[in-house]
């Protein structure tokens, strides 16, 4: 009997420990897991703001705290227009230790369908990608626009966005 107990014990001693560990492994991937979303960037002396907001056209999740891998979550950019600007192109960047290209998959929508944003990388924890047409965007006095964004995690991790305008003519 008392050998009987004894097992018992020990058996509950171990899944007891298995399910500690198994919380700490999944407390562990949740807390590695989230998305920091950085200040935005704007050009204000060539007269263009950039900012990332909330915009959704109910296919995907919205882009928040946490990220899960595999899942893909919308942003929006949102151009607007103090001047009349020729050759204006929006970056993205994404940010993470070590991060590579097949990290991260990102598309943005150009009003009909999804298209690839061709991320590189810009340095060792850093990628870099735009979007739009290869000239630029023609930027009128009064342009305030929104682009949805797509982008879909691969790697768990830490990841920060940072968006901005830079003219490609003047």
């Amino acid at each position: 009997m008392g050998l009987g107990k004894e097992i018992g014990g020990g058996t509950a001693l171990a899944i007891l420990g298995i399910g500690l560990v198994a919380t700490m492994v999944i407390a562990a991937i949740l807390i590695s897991n989230t998305l920091t979303i950085d200040t935005d960037e704007s050009n204000p002396e060539r007269g263009v703001t950039i900012s990332k907001v909330q915009c959704t056209l109910d296919q995907h999740e919205e882009l928040g705290d946490s990220v899960m891998v595999g899942v893909p979550y919308e942003l929006g950019i949102r151009l607007e227009s103090a001047g009349d600007y020729d050759g204006v192109r929006v970056y993205l960047e994404i940010t993470s230790s070590g991060i590579i290209t097949d990290d991260v998959v990102v598309k943005y929508h150009d009003g009909t369908r999804w298209l690839i944003i061709t991320m590189a990388q810009k340095d060792i924890d850093t990628l870099s990608g735009w979007f739009g047409p290869s000239s630029g965007f023609n930027v009128p006095y009064g342009h305030d626009a929104t682009t949805p964004l797509c982008v879909t995690f691969n790697k768990v991790g830490h990841y920060s966005t940072s968006v901005f305008a830079q003219q490609t003519k003047c």
